[in-house]
């Protein structure tokens, strides 16, 4: 049980996910290009919109279609919860089939809950969740729930791949108005739902890979998206009777048993 616990145990690799948030000088876009003005527009309205909550609570479902070796695509379910408070606390929930996890970061340590297993683990981290966010997925292949959208400059880290962007119009998602965006990278293509009016919330966001025939999907639609505040000790985890310390795996690490079982075959 006090063994390492492969990153792939402990959380959802989400392998669909594209936007690397690469904090680039920010995109130029005009009515020439490949990308439709009016997209543009509404983007950059929900990327103000997130830039000025300084403290947000989120509840979302998740849809992830898994491809299995015979090539069948099965969707799981999960229910995710989100307590923001910028610049460096963030507690995340994700309950479902395949995980049923917490993370707790504080602005020093981030620490990922497996439910189900009764272990933990701790890891030192950056001081502010843009930096804490790329740490975890560069060096443990971590990635909260609904990660895209935690991120201080969501404009640019949506667009750093980006190779065309399109307005498809005004639909409803349960029941609430939202424009409706569509994007295409190399590797996958990536749609949003956007609330109408003053406040432009996402609504819904999804992901299709471009990586397997099969075209797995990743959607993450929000039901709620409110201002709320916070007791400190929401981001900070208190460890229960029966809960086992482990130590993720690197990615490195990772990499090097992928590479020892497949030379042992």
């Amino acid at each position: 049980m006090l063994q390492k616990l492969k990153t792939g145990i402990c959380c959802a690799a989400l392998c669909l996910t594209i936007t690397t948030q690469i904090h680039a000088a920010e995109p130029v876009v005009d009515e020439s290009s490949a990308f439709d003005p009016k997209a543009d527009e509404v983007l950059r309205s929900m990327d103000t919109y997130l830039r000025n909550q300084d403290s947000i609570k989120i509840d979302a479902e998740s849809l992830l279609d898994i491809v299995t070796d015979q090539g069948e695509v099965i969707t799981y379910t999960r229910q995710n919860k989100l307590s923001i408070r910028k610049p460096d606390k963030m507690y995340a929930k994700r309950t479902g089939a395949l995980r049923n996890q917490e993370f707790f970061y504080n602005g020093k340590e981030l620490v990922l809950h497996s439910i189900k297993h009764n272990v933990y683990a701790v890891e030192n981290m950056p001081p502010t969740i843009n930096e804490m966010l790329d740490f975890s997925t560069k060096n443990f292949n971590l990635r909260a729930p609904g990660s895209d959208f935690l991120y201080s400059d969501i404009y640019n880290g949506m667009m750093s791949a980006a190779t065309s962007g399109s307005y498809m119009g005004k639909v409803l998602v349960d029941g609430v108005e939202c424009h409706h965006l569509a994007y295409r990278t190399e590797k996958a293509d990536f749609q949003l739902w956007i609330q109408t009016g003053k406040e432009a919330k996402p609504k819904r966001y999804m992901i299709i890979s471009k990586l397997r025939d099969a075209a797995p999907r990743y959607i993450f639609t929000i039901a709620s998206m409110e201002a709320a505040t916070f007791p400190d000790a929401t981001f900070e985890f208190d460890p229960g009777e029966g809960e086992h310390r482990i130590t993720l795996l690197s990615q490195e690490e990772i990499e090097q048993l992928k590479q020892a079982d497949k030379e042992s075959k």
